[in-house]
């Protein structure tokens, strides 16, 4: 790790641009605000205009700076490079010590980029998840194997991921596990009030969602197809379809689901009171990853509308089944949870609640300024 035996907290600087990465870093925020040896600012890139600042609202935090780097008409190369040159030039303004990044967007590879070139080391929340596909998901997994060779510091999330990393030759030294924020993000979205649903509570409720690039065209229709079959044969069951605000994905949903009276099409909830959303559901069917990770915490069993994913700890101990998006298989596999509900559990492979903590511990270490925290081990 760097040494660096000046005085004054050590300053961080820690982006986030779309709705999960503002989800995960919450905790580290409230966490570093709290602590007095860490200054972190936090910086929202506009990679998706409002969904991270209406998750940092619902949590009670607002972003330090605001860039506005959002270009929806532009290719994804144009994109990025107008992220990293937003990037850049905050971080030329604020002259952190750190650039703490999450996840895998472009954004988080975008910030990255741009801490590299000016010479300040980067440390990596939610490092060492992949798949096996370079192209799947797109353009995440190309991400994850850049910043394995460019972050400093790899803040693990759970030990497979620890391991993942150390096969792809990350020394040991430079990995640490702390457990996946996103489950003290849960923890504390289910101490806020909860607010009425508008869904019969004597019924069992189904919430899907589907956003990733890899499920736009054929897999977003199959997996439509799907819940429409099942919404139309069990009318007893409430469906509740949380539409992403993406254009090509809304023209999808209007077009499948039109005409079903217990089907629900809601937008994007702010992130307390879509944490109380899922906790009240039987099943959920997904393509998201936080979702996976997520909702072991409250008990729900989760459908993974993917052909593939990094998460798979929930596939592990039973919390989650990989189904992919062919109807015939998404249809089975919901009937069989929807018949027979399995036990409720709140154990979680992902983490404790703690996971903050041991974050806020490793930006200090990572510069000499404190001991190695101790690392997550799932219960």
């Amino acid at each position: 790790m760097t040494s660096d035996a000046g005085g004054g907290p050590v300053r961080v600087l820690a982006f986030v641009g779309t709705r999960p990465e503002a989800i995960k870093m919450a905790p580290v925020v409230v966490c570093a605000r709290d602590h007095g040896d860490l200054q972190l600012r936090l910086v929202n890139t506009g990679q998706h205009p409002t969904a991270a600042t209406q998750a940092l609202t619902s949590l009670g935090l607002t972003a330090d700076v605001e860039l506005h780097a959002h270009r929806p008409e532009v290719l994804l190369s144009a994109q990025v490079a107008v992220l990293v040159e937003h990037c850049g030039a905050v971080i030329a303004h604020e002259q952190p010590q750190l650039v703490l990044v999450q996840g895998d967007t472009s954004t988080t590879y975008a910030a990255a980029m741009a801490a590299f070139y000016a010479g300040v080391p980067v440390v990596h929340l939610e490092a060492g998840l992949h798949t096996p596909t370079l192209h799947s998901p797109f353009p995440e997994e190309a991400h994850r194997r850049l910043l394995r060779t460019i972050a400093q510091l790899h803040l693990a999330p759970t030990p497979n991921a620890a391991r993942h990393l150390a096969a792809c030759g990350v020394a040991p030294e430079q990995v640490l596990v702390t457990g996946n924020t996103v489950v003290d993000a849960v923890l504390q979205a289910l101490q806020q009030p909860a607010p009425e649903l508008p869904f019969d509570p004597h019924r069992q409720l189904v919430v899907v969602t589907a956003h990733r690039r890899e499920s736009w065209g054929q897999p977003l229709r199959h997996l439509a197809q799907a819940v429409r079959t099942l919404a139309e044969h069990l009318p007893h069951v409430e469906w509740c379809i949380v539409q992403h605000p993406n254009p090509v994905l809304a023209q999808v949903i209007a077009e499948e689901f039109a005409g079903i009276e217990h089907l629900h099409v809601i937008p994007p909830q702010p992130y307390v009171e879509f944490i109380h959303l899922v906790r009240r559901a039987t099943l959920v069917i997904t393509d998201s990853g936080g979702l996976q990770e997520e909702l072991p915490t409250l008990g729900v069993p989760v459908l993974v509308a993917r052909e593939s994913t990094e998460r798979t700890e929930g596939l592990d101990t039973g919390a989650a089944v990989q189904v992919g998006t062919h109807p015939d298989v998404v249809v089975a596999e919901a009937l069989k949870v929807l018949h027979h509900p399995p036990a409720q559990t709140t154990s979680n492979p992902y983490g404790d609640g703690q996971a903050a903590q041991r974050v806020c511990q490793a930006l200090l270490w990572a510069l000499g300024r404190g001991e190695r925290p101790d690392e997550f081990r799932p219960s």
